[in-house]
């Protein structure tokens, strides 16, 4: 598969991946919340919080697919998604180091994060040669 369509596909499958997470997170935090975490989001801090975060998640997710339609903006998108994925990655590192291991549904998640984060470089050379020429000026 061509390097471009790989990543266009990449970002594209992964904005997808993330939406429902997103509105699942925020459409309606009060049901879903208690569903799916057993968190009480019945306080209106709580779904200022959340829905907050599913605009966020939304954001990325729409500039993922706009990376993967638009040559333009493909690099800046999977720079965004890398930082993303390792982001959450950290986040649920330390938060097992301080909090303990999560309940075994969150284990797909400790697991996606850094393998997505971590799956692209590893195929191409975005990583290696990008950050290089970046700082060169060149990127």
């Amino acid at each position: 598969m061509q390097k471009g369509r790989a990543q266009s596909l990449f970002l594209l499958v992964t904005a997808l991946g993330l939406t429902p997470i997103a509105l699942s997170y925020g459409l309606s935090p009060g049901r879903s919340l208690g569903w799916l975490f057993g968190i009480d989001a019945s306080a209106v801090n709580i779904r200022h919080v959340f829905r907050a975060v599913m605009g966020l998640y939304l954001a990325l997710a729409c500039f993922w697919a706009a990376g993967a339609f638009m040559p333009g903006l493909r690099i800046p998108a999977l720079w965004s998604l890398v930082v993303f994925m390792v982001g959450l990655a950290l986040g649920r590192i330390l938060s097992i180091l301080v909090d303990g291991w999560p309940h075994p549904q969150h284990s797909g998640g400790r697991l996606a994060a850094p393998a997505s984060g971590g799956l692209y470089g590893d195929r191409t050379d975005f990583c290696r040669g990008r950050l290089a020429a970046a700082h060169q000026g060149g990127g």
